[in-house]
């Protein structure tokens, strides 16, 4: 059902502050966390963190993006 969002594009509603835009996501360790936890008082830290494995891995690739929420989607779905 979701399996079409993998040939989608980023769109411009939060991804710009989530993800392309995001200087944040692309540091790794302690610099991470501290932004994630604390960053604009977001309650997000996990989708930062998310989005963080997810540039370290596929860059700015909407398709792996895109993959990783499918996969937590999923799993929230069946547990």
């Amino acid at each position: 059902m979701f399996l079409p969002a993998l040939n989608a594009d980023f769109v411009n509603w939060d991804d710009p502050f989530y993800v392309y835009n995001n200087e944040d996501i692309r540091h790794k360790g302690m610099p991470l966390f501290k932004r994630a936890f604390a960053l604009y008082g977001t309650c997000t830290p996990l989708a930062w963190l998310s989005h963080s494995l997810d540039y370290h891995i596929w860059n700015l690739d909407p398709f792996g993006h895109h993959l990783t929420s499918i996969v937590f989607h999923n799993f929230n779905v069946l547990y």
